[in-house]
This record gives structure tokens, sequence and C-alpha cells, in this order.
């Protein structure tokens, strides 16, 4: 791993309160250096430390003035193979408050890592609603995808958790409003 010698953020992470994650962003607001060593360790997907870092990384990257926007592309490349539930949900979490790619490639490849996330089988729901909700945000800048997406989160609602349930009938409602779906039983 790449921490300096005077600098470890194992030391910092020792708990995973919202305190410590404070911390942690303002660490890398003063000392932009740390943030690189930081974004290694949740990139390692080792446990609680990954996992705590994974959650100050996706706090500096929603940041309106963030300072890292690279890093951004580099998470999106690398999602796929993200296998800790945790630090996945903690990097979806990022593209839903951040500025989209507006590359057709990129865009397109954070459409396919959604779609699979509602498909795939998670533990952590988040997942998937966080997956939902970028969604949304997508079709927003490419209109045809709407009716796709519409029935994409209608097909997951049933047994699905409460939290994908609620979120889904929020987006299910405004998708019906953009693009006409009238329906003889509203059931959301």
């Amino acid at each position: 791993m790449a921490e300096s010698k005077e600098f470890c953020w194992r030391e910092v992470l020792f708990d995973s309160s919202k305190r410590q994650v404070l911390f942690g962003v303002s660490i890398c607001e003063e000392q932009h250096e740390l943030f690189p060593p930081l974004f290694d360790l949740a990139m390692e997907q080792s446990g609680k430390y990954s996992q705590r870092a994974a959650r100050i990384v996706c706090k500096i990257l929603k940041k309106p003035d963030c300072k890292f926007p690279e890093y951004l592309d580099i998470i999106l490349y690398e999602l796929e193979t993200i296998t800790d539930e945790s630090i996945k949900f903690c990097f979806l979490n990022i593209f839903t408050g951040c500025t989209l790619p507006d590359d057709d490639e990129k865009l397109g490849l954070l459409t396919k890592i959604c779609i699979d996330s509602v498909e795939s089988k998670v533990q952590r729901i988040a997942i998937k609603v966080y997956a939902i909700e970028i969604l949304y945000r997508i079709s927003e800048l490419v209109p045809e995808i709407k009716q796709e997406i519409f029935f994409l989160i209608e097909k997951y609602m049933q047994d699905a958790a409460m939290a994908y349930i609620s979120r889904g009938k929020k987006i299910i409602n405004k998708l019906k409003k953009q693009i006409n779906i009238v329906e003889e039983e509203d059931f959301y």
C-alpha cells in the first residue's frame, strides 16, 4: 500500500462514525496528497478499513467543488470488478450526486453497470437503490431510455426490499408522467 510513513489512514479509520468520515474529508481538503493513498486503501477491498476509506472517498467526490474529479473515471472503469458490496454502494452513491459523464462510452458503461446492479442478487439493497437513481438521472440526459428504465424498475418491484420499493415508486411515478404511461389501476 502507498501510505507515507508520517501518516497512516488506518489510524484515522479506527471506527466508522460520521465524525471520523468528516475528519477524513477535512484531512484530504487540507492535504491533497493524502487522497491518493486513501483511494488506494478503498480499492484494496480488504475489509473494514477499505470500506471506511470508501465512505470518505464518496463524500469527497460528491462535493460540488471536488478537487479530485479524475478519480470518477477510475471508479467508473473499476465498478464492475468491485466485489465488496459496501465499497460498491459507496462508489455508486457518488454517481447519484456528481456530474454524470458527457462521453457516450462512459455514460453507456455507467448505464450497463446500473442495469446489471438492478438485475443482480445483492445483500446490500443500497446498490439497487443507487442504481435506479442513477438510471433515472441518465434518462434525463438520454430520454429515449426512459421507457426501458421504467420497465426495468417495475420488473424488480415484486418481492423487493422496502428501500427499493420506496425509491422505485418515486422514480416510476416521475417516469409515468414523462413518457405518458396511463394505466387503468395505479399500483404505485
